[in-house]
């Protein structure tokens, strides 16, 4: 019996052309960020270390094999970090239905001779969701959930900002 009927051949043709497609319009996996040799071990300074974003950023930066250290002799500034929550839809009974939170960051890259290497940017996420009175715990968590995914994003933006410098 021949093991490659018509139906194996179009199923494998398919599966390569697709992973050609994905290829070739420049999808690949998130992987570790390569940062220049200079940027290999950071001092992070931030206006409060024990925040949900510092976290989060020093997790992902020892997660790319980043040092970070008091003693490095570059510095990520993290200047300033804003959270605003504000209703944008309201339901049949005037209550507040719809969120959006949007969280900006602020920060900039010196050496160690206060020498910027990258001046300040800012970067702003907004995400929406809905709130209901009727699941207060549910969209509670749901908040802190998307908080927590507004932070990641804000990391992986802010490093990605950094694979700039040369």
């Amino acid at each position: 019996m021949n093991r490659h009927t018509p139906f194996t051949i179009c199923y494998w043709v398919s599966i390569a052309l697709c992973l050609s497609l994905l290829n070739g319009c420049g999808f690949h996996l998130r992987g570790k960020i390569e940062l220049p040799e200079s940027l290999q071990a950071l001092k992070l300074q931030t206006p409060n270390s024990n925040n949900q974003l510092a976290r989060e950023l020093q997790r992902t930066l020892k997660r790319n094999d980043i040092a970070v250290s008091e003693n490095a002799s570059t510095v990520l500034n993290i200047l300033n970090e804003t959270t605003k929550k504000r209703t944008i839809a309201l339901d049949s009974r005037g209550k507040s239905g719809q969120y959006e939170i949007t969280q900006t960051v602020s920060f900039s890259v010196t050496n160690q001779d206060k020498r910027e290497l990258l001046p300040a940017t800012d970067i702003q996420i907004s995400r929406s969701y809905r709130y209901s009175e009727l699941e207060v715990s549910a969209k509670d968590e749901e908040e802190n959930l998307i908080l927590k995914e507004i932070n990641q994003a804000l990391v992986r933006r802010i490093l990605n900002s950094l694979s700039t410098i040369k």
